[in-house]
């Protein structure tokens, strides 16, 4: 069974860091209004029912009723400041098993 550990590169300085160089300006093209018109936000929610003959994927899968224990959620968000520049976060998280 492999565990997977969250990774905790946004806690105290960086997540000030990467909000401070996300938010400085680039150029004059931040200063148009037109730049919001390019925000996009997307998010998905996922379930999943897992259910196996012998084998225990995701929780108690091989039981009768099966494992409801796989659920994903994600938010992602995009901005063209610039014609030629597009900046794209995702986040995302996910319980299994």
């Amino acid at each position: 069974m492999s565990v997977s550990k969250s990774f905790r590169w946004i806690d105290g300085p960086a997540a000030l860091g990467l909000l401070a160089t996300l938010a400085l300006p680039a150029g004059q093209a931040w200063a148009d209004e037109r730049v919001l018109d390019t925000l996009q936000m997307h998010g998905f929610l996922s379930q999943a029912l897992v259910i196996t003959d012998d084998n225990n994927v995701f929780g108690p899968s091989s039981e009768r009723d099966g494992s409801l224990k796989y659920t994903e959620i994600g938010a992602n968000a995009s901005i063209r400041p610039h014609e030629n520049v597009l900046l794209a976060a995702q986040i995302l998280s996910r319980r299994a098993g």
